[in-house]
């Protein structure tokens, strides 16, 4: 087999994979589209103490979670807290300074 007709094979291969997998996209598109409106939904937000941890820039919050930053609380023990991206470098910068 030549180069040429193993790159043809596996067209066809691919051709034929898209052919059968097609219809079950299709099909599955709504629930898809319903899983991702209930994930954004249930989103965790931020629960960063704004006042608290950057008191310089306590306007910047957008709520949308992104990361986590682990806090060993002296009432509750460790815990992740989650933290949007204005949240967490306000924090960065807060601390750095």
């Amino acid at each position: 087999m030549t180069v040429e007709e193993a790159v043809e094979a596996f067209r066809n291969l691919g051709a034929a994979l898209i052919e059968t997998i097609r219809p079950l996209a299709d099909a599955a598109g709504p629930y898809v589209a319903q899983l991702a409106e209930a994930a954004r939904r249930h989103r965790q937000r931020c629960l960063c103490l704004c006042g608290r941890s950057h008191p310089a820039d306590t306007g910047v919050c957008d709520g949308e979670m992104v990361t986590t930053r682990h806090y060993d609380s002296p009432g509750v023990g460790p815990v992740d807290v989650p933290l949007c991206a204005p949240c967490a470098t306000a924090q960065f910068f807060a601390e750095a300074t």
